[in-house]
């Protein structure tokens, strides 16, 4: 049995509260003999949640053990969660442990407060031979895999509108991780319209490819993408098909399908979210909220 632990700023939040449970249900943490193959053994907070549970009470809740220091978590456990997904500017200092260790870690998104962080994070870990990666949970939404089914790679999407709930540099990266695993990078500058409460972003892309993050308190995940299978890497035009036009909803579970992969990362070591598409990620969200200052202003990445 592998042993997860987690480092958090502070434990009583929603993914950490959640997290326990898809793991323990994922497909891949059944053993052919019906055993477990992951466990979460170890928990690591800097502080109490001030307005929840101690770091002590929820362990206990959990069953848990509280680890005194991250240096003795790491040590403990044979993969690592860094979450603290609302404070990202805490992530560089939680991880440095676990990402000088070896031992495969995930860190939640968002993944870092700005690029230079994130490229910092990343060289760390290729440094010290510790494999790594984050992402939202939208990046494995069911709807998306439609995409790919319609015959649409990366280079033949031309553009890509979402909506979605929250601001800019929180709730903003699950679109973006969509944008991202849809479009791959290239994002070059973007603009905000309309106003601060429900704010567009356009973002535009190499060769005249657009991505739009719209914030709407009310509403939930929905996406529309249009592209042209075939037109890629230089194809004429003549060769191209049809476009294709799809518009869905996120309903469907994309919790589950996170948790499988975030045990086959622990498993293999290797992550299949490239490091390009995460640090322009955070790049595509630090340069977004310079925008959100400065409506109606062309800001580059």
């Amino acid at each position: 049995m592998k042993r997860i632990g987690f480092i958090d700023w502070y434990l009583d939040e929603w993914l950490a509260n959640n997290l326990p449970a898809w793991i323990c249900d994922s497909a891949r943490n059944t053993a052919p003999d019906g055993s477990k193959r992951f466990e979460i053994t170890m928990a690591y907070a800097a502080v109490d949640n001030p307005g929840g549970l101690s770091t002590d009470d929820w362990c206990a809740k959990f069953g848990i053990a509280r680890a005194a220091t991250i240096e003795a978590l790491v040590a403990g456990c044979d993969c690592v969660v860094v979450l603290s997904p609302d404070h990202p500017e805490k992530h560089e200092a939680l991880a440095a442990v676990a990402l000088a260790s070896g031992k495969p870690v995930y860190i939640d998104k968002t993944f870092a407060p700005d690029k230079d962080a994130a490229i910092r994070m990343f060289e760390r870990a290729k440094a010290c031979g510790t494999p790594m990666y984050s992402t939202s949970a939208l990046r494995y939404a069911q709807e998306c895999r439609s995409v790919r089914e319609a015959g649409l790679g990366p280079d033949e999407v031309s553009l890509v509108s979402t909506r979605g709930p929250g601001v800019i540099d929180n709730y903003g990266i699950h679109q973006v991780e969509m944008i991202q695993t849809l479009m791959g990078t290239g994002t070059r500058r973007v603009l905000m319209q309309g106003p601060a409460e429900t704010p567009t972003f356009l973002f535009q892309k190499e060769g005249g490819r657009t991505a739009v993050v719209q914030h709407l308190p009310w509403a939930g995940f929905s996406v529309l993408v249009h592209g042209q299978p075939g037109n890629a890497g230089g194809m004429s035009a003549d060769a191209a098909k049809e476009p294709v036009g799809l518009a869905f909803d996120v309903v469907k579970d994309f919790w589950g399908p996170f948790a499988d992969e975030l045990l086959r990362f622990f498993d293999t070591g290797v992550a299949t979210v490239p490091e390009a598409e995460t640090i322009e990620a955070v790049a595509m969200i630090e340069a977004g909220a310079k925008a959100a200052r400065q409506p109606g202003v062309w800001i580059n990445l």
